[in-house]
């Protein structure tokens, strides 16, 4: 479950197509076994998302970089970065693993999805935002009507072509949140700029904000520096605009 109280920010290109992925993967194990039609629509829609990510980026060479070079860290005696609760001996038998699964996986299983003809008629209409509408796709309505317990077992079966994946994205997450503490801080004028320490690895910002307040924290920014405005909407048709009065907040700067 999301925790609508922390707000992130990703640093970095890597982190923000590692949160992207865990978002659409999220999305994809919500609704693998469903049998409504706009679930499996939402299903679908990650499903494609994921596709597109994977055609486009060399999603396994990422992971076993930054699962490397966490590693890496784990191993080094100067290093700042101290992950928790678990010890460096788990995590460093944890990430082998997701190495090992990472190297082993057969991308052809996935690339098969592409290839799929009723996927592709639907990909499409999804590119050009058209929408899957049942009339312009009979096919799609034919097979929605006549699944028995094999097709409905489909959609879990396409999800589970991604777990290698998904498991290692986890990881490499977790790893990233919990490897440096959550600092109180405050700010009078609702304006908070730091400089980042350029000699580390700046991944994401993550901002805790208390329970029941009525603001939220605007996030600009690169690996060099940030800045954070703190917002107020009265309602979702009003404008967002910039409070003047003291925020007190936890910050965490998610950095290796």
């Amino acid at each position: 479950m999301l925790a609508l109280s922390i707000y992130e920010q990703p640093l970095n290109e890597r982190m923000r197509l590692m949160m992207r992925l865990e978002s659409m993967f999220s999305q994809m194990r919500l609704f693998n076994q469903a049998k409504d039609y706009y679930e499996i629509q939402l299903f679908l829609d990650a499903l494609f998302d994921v596709l597109d990510f994977l055609h486009r980026y060399e999603i396994r060479s990422e992971l076993i970089k930054e699962l490397q070079r966490y590693k890496a860290l784990l191993n080094r005696e100067d290093s700042e970065y101290r992950p928790t609760p678990c010890s460096s001996d788990t995590l460093e038998s944890e990430i082998e693993q997701h190495l090992a699964s990472i190297h082993n996986i057969n991308f052809n299983l996935i690339s098969a999805l592409r290839e799929n003809e009723l996927f592709n008629s639907l990909r499409q209409r999804n590119f050009h935002k058209s929408g899957n509408c049942l009339f312009e796709v009979p096919a799609y309505q034919f097979w929605l009507g006549h699944r028995n317990s094999e097709g409905r077992a489909f959609l879990t079966d396409c999800y589970e072509r991604f777990l290698p994946i998904e498991h290692c994205v986890e990881l490499i997450l977790h790893l990233v949140r919990t490897g440096n503490e959550e600092v109180q801080t405050s700010c009078d004028d609702a304006i908070f700029v730091k400089t980042l320490d350029s000699r580390r690895t700046n991944q994401m910002i993550r901002i805790h904000m208390p329970e029941g307040v009525d603001t939220f924290p605007r996030v600009s920014g690169d690996k060099h520096r940030f800045a954070i405005r703190f917002m107020r909407q009265d309602s979702p048709i009003d404008r967002a605009y910039q409070i003047n009065t003291p925020v007190t907040f936890g910050l965490q700067i998610c950095a290796a």
